[in-house]
């Protein structure tokens, strides 16, 4: 059984392998919603247990010979348990504002750099740091610590519910800003400086592992069968990135995961600590068996959204993501240029519409006749970013990448996998869209036996689902639009620069 929790909802799949071959099948989906409650957004944790629960009777009803179980999710949220296993309140979300008074002094005890040189991480967003949100609670003189027996992320509190076993999964803590990957734990020094008690968190524990029985009571409820819970690849990120077949092929290969947010990376043996990867933006991230994935991430779809959203609250359209698709296949290329990396386009609450506009302006573009342009441009400025950014990779690792894989729910977006291709000047394969549940499946196979190492097996993805093959295109047109592209994030800089 393969659980993989989104910060929107989650699904329920089963992954059944015939010694060759896996496939999956998808069985039930669920909402998750946060809760501003208490003056705090917050997680419903014991929703998303309960949905757990239902949706283990769900697969139990479908195959009685399920072995297994693993559970994947986003990073940086947590919560406490007590000595008696009590859960000390739902997960705050990394999109509640109760760290941005602690911004100023956050820094001030460590850099960006220092924390950077330490543990290898940089985040888009500080809030989505579980260091940052653990500083809020000192900051703020929360009596928690004094109560607080565990510290617990989403799936290891579940997964605590499920066994009793309180554990901290590696690659959900390498995100953290709490660990030295190169060590593969937890770092005094940062606990210190920032007065975090270690006591608090549980045993480092790795994927491929299994972590114990459903626990009786539980395992009462589906008539006595002791299903094993694993410890996978927990992050979702690090789930996915696990079914990239990096080293097939004689290639050096990166991959893009497409969705709400991208991550363009590769993997690697050791942290990449440079102060290159420093100043544009790359992170490190622990992966499965040892290795390390080298990333930057970037918003996706989720700026496609918020204007779709800001649309609809003008005028009833159909704005549905194909139709969407169909008006920017109408729309002139390469006509306007944005940064999708500015933070502008990230803040909540804004009009994106309005937001759109004020940028076309101050970057000296004109105005678009139609929304269908300012779609455009948004698909456009992802794959731009793309560019941008595996330039950057490229001197960093000192080799050129073969190959692009794009995996993830946006993958299947034929027009964004051949615009990529045409981009990056390599072949784009593309279509694997279930990539993490895939990565969550191989690491349960391996803690079941099934495989003796999932970096090495990695084969059996390739030999199990057809990737589609996208070559470059109008290469030419494409290099005069990037540089462009350039030109133009350059004018809007010094626009930005003259305001201040």
């Amino acid at each position: 059984m393969i659980f993989d929790l989104g910060q929107s909802g989650g699904k329920v799949t089963i992954g059944y392998y015939n010694g060759k071959k896996i496939r999956l099948e998808n069985l039930y989906k669920f909402d998750n919603d946060d809760v501003f409650a208490g003056g705090f957004l917050q997680w419903d944790i014991l929703k998303l247990f309960g949905e757990v629960l239902t949706g283990i009777g769900k697969a139990l009803s479908v195959n009685k010979d399920i072995q297994s179980l693993g559970i994947d999710s986003w990073g940086s949220d947590y919560s406490f348990i007590d000595k008696r296993g009590y859960l000390l309140g739902n997960p705050i979300t990394n999109r509640d504002n109760r760290v941005k008074d602690t911004l100023n002094s956050f820094y001030k005890i460590l850099s960006k750099k220092e924390l950077f040189n330490l543990t290898g991480v940089q985040l888009s967003s500080s809030s989505s740091s579980s260091l940052m949100q653990l500083y809020s609670l000192i900051y703020l003189k929360s009596k928690i610590f004094s109560v607080a027996e565990k510290y617990l992320m989403i799936p290891d509190i579940i997964n605590f519910f499920l066994t009793g076993y309180p554990v901290c999964e590696y690659t959900l803590m390498s995100f953290t800003q709490l660990v030295d990957q190169r060590k593969k734990e937890i770092i005094d020094y940062i606990l210190n400086k920032y007065s975090i008690p270690k006591r608090v968190f549980p045993k480092m524990n790795f994927s491929g592992n299994i972590l114990g029985n459903l626990k009786y009571d539980l395992s009462k409820m589906y008539g006595g069968r002791k299903i094993k819970v694993t410890t996978v690849a927990e992050h979702d990120t690090a789930s996915a990135f696990t079914t990239i077949p990096f080293k097939e092929r004689g290639k050096n290969c990166a991959s893009i995961i497409l969705g709400s947010w991208c991550v363009l990376g590769i993997e690697v043996n050791e942290p990449i600590l440079t102060d290159e990867a420093f100043i544009n933006g790359f992170a490190n991230q622990g992966g499965v068996e040892g290795v390390i994935h080298f990333r930057k991430d970037f918003p996706g779809f989720i700026i496609a959204d918020e204007l779709r959203k800001s649309i609809l609250n003008e005028r009833c359209l159909d704005l549905s993501w194909d139709n969407i698709f169909m008006l920017v296949e109408k729309a002139s290329p390469f006509e306007f240029f944005i940064d999708i990396c500015d933070p502008i386009f990230s803040a909540p609450g804004k009009d994106m519409k309005s937001v759109f506009l004020n940028y076309f302006k101050e970057s000296d573009q004109g105005l678009p006749e139609n929304e269908q342009q300012i779609f455009r441009c948004i698909f456009e400025g992802m794959i731009f970013s793309f560019r941008s950014a595996m330039d950057v990779l490229q001197k960093i690792i000192g080799k050129k990448i073969d190959l692009i894989y794009i995996i993830g729910g946006g993958s299947r977006n034929k027009i964004i996998n051949q615009w990529t291709a045409n981009i990056l000047k390599i072949p784009v394969w593309a279509e694997i869209q279930e990539a993490t549940s895939i990565g969550n499946m191989l690491v349960q196979m391996k803690a079941l036996k099934d495989l003796e190492s999932v970096i090495n097996e990695r084969h059996i993805v390739n030999e199990s689902f057809k990737f589609l093959e996208f070559y470059p295109e109008n290469i030419t047109e494409y290099e005069e639009a990037y540089n462009k592209y350039l030109s133009v994030i350059k004018r809007k800089e010094k626009a930005c620069i003259k305001k201040l």
